[in-house]
């Protein structure tokens, strides 16, 4: 009985993790492309809705840049951000989990360049105030 336990809790663990990096790992071509589109912003709102977070975060875009992973032919998109605490913050970021407010929608990055994943929960109307 342990071992089944152990089994399902450990399944449990992986299928959570890889679900939380949906889109860290991109193309070179979408990486710029992400990019691109960041470097037109002031905001972004960092929330990850398939990690069990309750809260996001509302960060002020500083630069962006893509950087290769290391692993194969895989780049990461490296915001840096000042957050809530008024620090300054550089660290790679899942597009699935980082979203942004076009024509009054928010939208994740991944979505606003059509690329495949699920956020899991949507941010809605009021989830900042």
């Amino acid at each position: 009985m342990k071992k089944l336990l152990w089994i399902i809790f450990f399944t449990g663990f992986i299928t959570q993790s890889a679900k939380a990096d949906q889109l860290s790992y991109l193309t070179q071509a979408q990486a710029e492309l992400a990019c691109k589109l960041i470097q037109g912003m002031e905001e972004l709102y960092l929330f990850c809705g398939c990690c069990n977070e309750t809260i996001g975060e509302l960060v002020q875009v500083n630069d962006v840049s893509f950087q290769h992973t290391g692993y194969e032919d895989f780049y990461q998109v490296i915001l840096t951000y000042t957050n809530s605490k008024q620090e300054s913050v550089s660290e790679g970021i899942d597009l699935a989990y980082t979203w942004a407010t076009v024509d009054d929608k928010i939208e994740t990055l991944g979505e606003l360049l059509d690329l495949d994943h699920d956020p899991c929960r949507r941010l809605g109307v009021g989830f900042w105030d």
